[in-house]
């Protein structure tokens, strides 16, 4: 079942490994989720009913990076938020196999 935000939240907090958040995501809860305290997100459709998914996954990247290094900036659990945000691959990368 979905747990929202405050769900979210209180899994962080009682987790003791870093949590992603799953499940219902796009570009406009991405930042939200990260607030939440997760220390990323998995996204699936948002970029599947794209009209552009190329666009949506640059978009997306950028927002999660955006997020992570304003959110973990030298706080959270695991990686400090440079190391996090050089983990994503890059924003507008050929994305052709």
């Amino acid at each position: 079942p979905a747990l929202g935000l405050g769900g979210l939240a209180a899994a962080v907090r009682e987790a003791a490994i870093p949590v992603i958040a799953l499940g219902g995501i796009g570009l406009d809860t991405v930042r939200r989720c990260i607030e939440a305290g997760a220390s990323g997100v998995a996204v699936m459709g948002e970029v599947m009913r794209s009209k552009d998914p190329a666009a949506m996954t640059d978009a997306l990247v950028r927002e999660i990076r955006s997020s992570l290094l304003t959110e973990h900036s030298g706080k959270g659990k695991g990686q400090p938020a440079d190391e996090l945000a050089l983990s994503l691959p890059p924003a507008n990368d050929n994305l052709d196999p």
